[in-house]
C-alpha cells in the first residue's frame, strides 16, 4: 500500500480535534476512521496501534506550542518580557487543550505508566526554556534571588491548574453536579481569572 501524506495528516488532524473535545482517550478508533472518512485498514497501516497514534497527536501538539513559545518570544527581550509572553504562550496552550491535559493527568494518576513515562521522556522542553527565564530574571535583579524552582512553580501553577483542575472536574464528576457549579468551573477557566492570577502571581516573585 503506498503511502499518502494528506491521508495520513487528515487522520492525525481529525484526531486532534476529537481529543480536544473528548480527552485523548475519549474516542475510539472506528469513531476516528469515520470523522476522518477512511478504513480502519489505513489507520493501522500509518500508525499500527492506538498507543502509537496518541503519541503521535501529543507530539504534534506539543511541537506546534514550542514553535509558538520560539515565535513569541524574542532573545532580545528582557526577564519580564520573556515570562509574560511565555505564559500568554502556555496559558493559550493549556486552554485550548483542556480535555487532552485532563484527560493525560486522569490515566497517569489512574497507574498508567506508560504514558507518564512519555510526557516526561517528550514534553520538558517548555520547563528548561522557562527555567532560563527565570534564571535570566534573577541575574538582571527583577526577580527574587529565591530558588528557581519556587519562583518558575508560583508563576506557572496559577495558569496550568485552575484550567487543568475544571477539565477534570467536568470528567470525573456527574452531570447533575457538574450543573450545580458550573459557574465555579467557569470561571477557573475564564480569561479573566486566568489573567488575574497571573498578574498577582508575577508580583510575587519580582524584587
Amino acid at each position: 500500500m503506498k503511502g499518502n501524506v494528506n491521508t495520513e495528516q487528515k487522520i492525525i488532524d481529525t484526531g486532534i480535534a476529537l481529543a480536544k473535545q473528548y480527552g485523548i482517550s475519549g474516542f475510539t478508533v472506528r469513531q476516528l476512521c469515520q470523522k476522518a472518512k477512511v478504513n480502519l485498514g489505513l489507520f493501522n497501516y500509518y500508525f499500527v496501534s492506538r498507543d502509537n497514534f496518541e503519541n503521535i497527536i501529543l507530539k504534534s501538539l506539543y511541537g506546534d506550542f514550542m514553535k509558538d513559545f520560539e515565535i513569541n518570544i524574542s532573545k532580545d527581550m528582557d526577564a519580564i518580557k520573556k515570562l509574560e509572553a511565555a505564559r500568554e504562550t502556555l496559558s493559550d496552550f493549556v486552554s485550548k487543550n483542556a480535555s487532552i491535559i485532563a484527560s493525560i493527568i486522569i490515566e497517569i494518576f489512574s497507574g498508567n505508566g506508560a504514558k507518564f513515562s512519555f510526557v516526561k521522556e517528550n514534553f520538558s522542553k517548555h520547563i528548561a526554556f522557562l527555567y532560563s527565564i527565570i534564571e535570566q530574571g534573577k541575574k538582571e535583579r527583577i526577580f527574587k534571588d529565591a530558588d528557581t524552582v519556587s519562583l518558575l512553580i508560583s508563576t506557572i501553577a496559577p495558569i496550568i491548574l485552575p484550567i487543568a483542575a475544571s477539565a477534570i472536574l467536568k470528567r470525573v464528576i456527574s452531570k447533575k453536579d457538574s450543573a450545580k457549579i458550573s459557574k465555579f468551573l467557569e470561571k477557573l477557566s475564564s480569561e479573566n481569572f486566568i489573567k488575574e492570577r497571573m498578574e498577582l502571581s508575577l508580583k510575587g516573585i519580582l524584587r
